[in-house]
């Protein structure tokens, strides 16, 4: 990488909340604690947990695993034509090496922000004493940090929690300039395209759906878990169910076994 371009920032640079960018010692089961505990109960030693596993931030801050939905875009954004070189995806806790003047935007991957997930308002309510979850203020922290926000970038927010933050308020107390629902390996990259021209973004931008599974981009550096996609939506057409509003696709083998291989 350039250092010239590392000194200023890259112009684009993912990230996540870090209870988001851990793999919590390989086990998918601990997020759900962090689903379920408020930040008052046992935060401090959950704190302490992710300090001492970092197997998944490469000795720069740049990320050696991230999660899925970041890797998803990382790889739209190459495919839409920008240089691989201008984007970074870094664990929250090394924004600062990464952003700054040249920086255009800063995209972000959250699945609890506000805390308005099941688990939140059920085992949080019961164990909670009072709070909110324990994810939702990390990520209200990374939020809170200058570095997230340079001087000439915009914030483009995403993942499964970005619905909680769609309106106006929630905008101005976190500086989002765009939130993207639903699915972004089609809106995502347009966004930046447009952030790197200097054109206006709109607030909220519902996502596209690629109908052919097969164009899907293929991630191109390791996920957390070693999550691999093979399939999306549904065709049971559940009325009661949000993913069976989304198209069915199946994910054609060829990606699948490449995307193990990364992951391996």
């Amino acid at each position: 990488m350039d250092p010239e371009l590392r000194e200023g920032g890259y112009p684009i640079v993912l990230t996540a909340p870090d209870t988001d960018f851990t793999d919590f010692y390989n086990n998918p089961i601990w997020p759900f604690f962090f689903f379920s505990v408020s930040k008052y109960a046992f935060g401090g030693l959950f704190t302490r947990f992710m300090k001492n596993k970092m197997d998944e931030v490469l000795p720069d801050g740049q990320a050696r695993l991230a999660p899925y939905g970041l890797r998803k875009m990382e790889a739209a954004l190459v495919e839409s034509g920008i240089d691989g070189n201008d984007i970074v995806t870094v664990h929250p806790r090394y924004l600062k090496r990464y952003t700054g003047p040249r920086t255009r935007v800063v995209g972000i991957s959250a699945m609890n922000t506000n805390g308005l997930t099941y688990c939140d308002q059920t085992f949080t309510a019961l164990m909670g004493f009072g709070s909110d979850s324990y994810n939702s203020y990390r990520f209200r922290t990374l939020m809170l940090d200058k570095h997230v926000h340079p001087p000439n970038a915009r914030v483009i927010l995403g993942g499964a929690g970005a619905w909680q933050v769609r309106n106006k308020y929630c905008h101005d107390r976190f500086g989002i300039d765009t939130v993207v629902l639903g699915e972004g390996e089609v809106v995502f990259p347009r966004l930046v395209h447009d952030a790197l021209q200097g054109k206006p973004l709109p607030a909220v931008v519902n996502g596209e759906a690629l109908a052919d599974a097969a164009i899907i981009p293929c991630i191109r550096r390791a996920s957390i878990y070693g999550i691999v996609e093979i399939s999306r939506g549904c065709g049971r057409a559940c009325q009661f169910c949000s993913p069976t509003k989304r198209l069915r696709r199946d994910i054609p083998l060829s990606t699948i076994e490449k995307e193990v291989r990364i992951n391996m």
